[in-house]
């Protein structure tokens, strides 16, 4: 049985997950998990998390970590059409020394990294791995980050899609507040 960690909001990829949580559960998982793929999967997770990234992005930051044991990365912003870089940074949590089986997935086709860590997030904790992104981006939020810093964190080309998300959960925390 997962550890949920969220519910599917209607119509949307979010989960409702607090990204504190996640986080904590996540790096349970880095020293729990055994020597095979599915540690390699909990670690593309949270350096997803820590980042407020896609998916696609924390695989390529990761195998830049693997390759060349960096800390601070940029990494091709996905869903640009024009060559954009974000900056990522690796988690404290994630050691080098424990990741030896993931060399083998610096060959692998990146959607299928991407369709088995989706897999290993629903099986592990009930969420999505788009969900890890929301949960930043809600994070950045309550912490009083603004809506323009956030969207140049996380490579969003657009601000309308951070403020209709980050309003929408601002609303929806003044509704639920309403005595």
């Amino acid at each position: 049985m997962p550890r949920k960690l969220g519910e599917k909001q209607p119509g949307s990829w979010d989960y409702n997950v607090d990204y504190e949580k996640a986080y904590r559960e996540l790096s349970r998982l880095l020293q729990v998990e055994g020597k095979g793929f599915t540690k390699c999967y909990a670690t593309i997770a949270l350096i997803a998390l820590r980042n407020g990234s896609r998916i696609g992005e924390a695989i390529e930051v990761f195998r830049e970590f693997l390759r060349a044991s960096k800390v601070r990365i940029y990494v091709r912003v996905e869903k640009h059409k024009k060559e954009d870089y974000r900056l990522m940074v690796i988690p404290k949590e994630i050691v080098e020394d424990d990741l030896t089986p993931c060399f083998r997935l610096l060959d692998k086709d990146k959607d299928v990294i991407r369709a088995n860590v989706n897999k290993y997030l629903h099986r592990k904790l009930g969420i999505n791995a788009h969900s890890l992104r929301y949960a930043f981006i809600t994070y950045m939020l309550r912490k009083g980050v603004s809506p323009s810093i956030i969207a140049a964190i996380t490579g969003h080309k657009n601000l309308n899609m951070i403020l209709k998300y980050t309003e929408r959960k601002e609303a929806e925390k003044v509704l639920e507040e309403l005595s």
